[in-house]
């Protein structure tokens, strides 16, 4: 009865050891009239799970199988920027390094997944693994500027979408063991949204969000035991 249901329960933790950050900020709308611009070095982390239920539909190929999936996901990032440098300023003209800076970043995006997967046979213990994967989500983060006496954090709230393909290689070496490498492309975007600063004072202000995109690519080594 149940030959054909999979369920999956994954997740992954990472370290951002190199990265910049720029910041700007603009006169105008749409990006026009910069009159401040800094730069810093960022580092952080990264964290993702997943849980999905997945139904293997009747072979129409021999070697091919084809695998829906329905789940929840949750992805997480921490950035963390130090050694600033202040490369415009029209207002003060007061350029170069300054010192103190730790400003942090956290961003969650949480909600369903939608996705197929298929495998390509090649042998009993060797296979090509393709998966497609749509995730409905929602954008939660929160910030603080440790530079600033004005306020004491902001935080996004917003809706969006998420994309993800990835392409693999998988080899089972013994029973219920794989080893895989896959390469992944993941794009995620949000509709516009809503940014509260809170100020010093106990009050706060809101604003619009504008679109938030996460973009990756990356190459994932991989080994799985099955129950």
């Amino acid at each position: 009865m149940f030959d054909h249901w999979r369920a999956r329960l994954g997740g992954s933790y990472g370290w951002i050891t190199d990265g910049e950050n720029r910041d700007s900020d603009y006169a105008a709308t749409q990006r026009q009239v910069e009159f401040s611009r800094t730069s810093a070095e960022t580092s952080g982390r990264t964290l993702d799970a997943q849980f999905g239920l997945g139904y293997e539909l009747p072979r129409l190929l021999k070697n091919v199988t084809l695998t829906p999936w329905i789940g929840v996901a949750y992805h997480q990032q921490k950035l963390i920027d130090q050694n600033g440098v202040q490369e415009l300023d029209l207002l003060y003209r007061d350029l170069g390094p300054f010192s103190g800076l730790y400003s942090s970043y956290k961003s969650e995006w949480r909600g369903v997944s939608l996705g197929l997967e298929s495998h390509i046979l090649l042998c009993d213990t060797r296979r090509i693994v393709f998966n497609s994967q749509y995730e409905r989500v929602s954008y939660r983060a929160s910030a603080n500027w440790n530079l600033r006496t004005d306020f004491t954090s902001f935080h996004h709230r917003a809706e969006g979408n998420g994309y993800l393909l990835s392409l693999g290689y998988e080899w089972d070496p013994a029973p219920r063991w794989t080893l895989g490498i896959h390469a992944r492309w993941s794009f995620f975007q949000t509709a516009a949204g809503i940014d509260q600063t809170n100020f010093t004072d106990g009050t706060h202000e809101r604003t619009r969000l504008n679109e938030v995109e996460w973009i990756t690519l990356g190459i994932h080594a991989s080994a799985t035991y099955r129950f």
